[in-house]
């Protein structure tokens, strides 16, 4: 969501996008819509009822898994809720998206959040030019740090003005 609407407001100046375990809406979708059955349902009716902030065993299932416990609680404390408008607002970017020059995604395997297939799927809606696999949890910039900074070093290195 937040990559896509960068490439609409500073089209033309986007290199390069890496996707992290990200979902990305087809073109005119929101991120709830863009989920499979039935999440894409019942995710707008939990925010509306709930809001964005999930109880803390969603979070430990969820968002930390594969943390360790000072870090899960770190993360809980430090959680910030997202506006709602953030997970029902339709994307407008997506001409300037493809106009990306380089794409990456990278799938999290271990991921209780996202599937691997769905995150799969979500690469082939950016557009990614290439997609790799980490052995992680959702969060593979706490996890699996070097991997993850490997990745956009590729990226990087594919265009110097990166």
């Amino acid at each position: 969501m937040v990559a896509t609407e960068l490439a609409r407001l500073a089209a033309g100046r986007v290199a390069a996008v890496l996707g992290v375990a990200a979902v990305i809406p087809a073109s005119g979708a929101s991120f709830a819509s863009s989920l499979p059955f039935p999440n894409k349902i019942v995710l707008p009716l939990i925010l509306r009822v709930a809001g964005t902030r999930p109880p803390e065993s969603v979070i430990r299932k969820g968002l930390a898994a594969g943390l360790d416990e000072e870090t899960v609680q770190r993360l809980i404390a430090d959680l910030e809720p997202e506006p709602v408008t953030y997970f029902t607002t339709r994307t407008t970017g997506h001409e300037a998206m493809r106009a990306v020059p380089l794409k990456k995604y990278v799938v999290t395997t271990d991921d209780a959040e996202l599937t691997a297939s769905w995150q799969r799927g979500y690469a082939d809606q950016l557009g990614a030019h290439s997609v790799i696999e980490i052995a992680s949890a959702h969060l593979p910039m706490v996890t699996n740090p070097a991997d993850v900074i490997a990745a956009a070093q590729d990226l990087a290195e594919r265009h110097p003005a990166v």
